[in-house]
Order: structure tokens, then C-alpha cells, then sequence
């Protein structure tokens, strides 16, 4: 991300869990946008681990600076 924090669009295949900055967020299939997950300048980083078998997780979001 760049400077400017922003919200990423997550599209999941199945449930999955979130973890962020100690926060845990179940996800279900299809697109979220988790308002307390917010990417900042620098690394973010995000632990995701599916409930069964295997899935994909797309992550989205616009870059921007001020």
C-alpha cells in the first residue's frame, strides 16, 4: 500500500478465517470488504486458513497517495 490506508475488496472461495492485527474475521464465500481491515504504507500482513479442502483468496484494492 502507499501512504493513504484503504479497505481491500476480498473475494474468498470458501469460509475462511481472517486474522488481522489480532482481530479474527470468518469470511464466507463470495466479496467482502472488512472495514477494520485496513492496509497501511509498508507490509500487511493477513493469516488465512480454510474451514475444508482448499480455496482461493483474491485481494483488491486501489493504491493512492496524498
Amino acid at each position: 500500500s502507499d501512504r493513504m490506508p484503504v479497505a481491500p475488496t476480498i473475494t474468498v472461495t470458501a469460509a475462511t478465517p481472517l486474522t488481522w492485527k489480532g482481530g479474527t474475521y470468518s469470511l464466507t464465500v463470495g466479496t467482502h470488504k472488512v472495514l477494520d481491515i485496513m492496509l497501511a504504507e509498508g507490509v500487511n500482513s493477513l493469516q488465512a486458513k480454510t474451514v475444508s479442502g482448499t480455496g482461493t483468496i483474491t485481494i483488491v484494492y486501489r493504491k493512492g497517495a496524498l
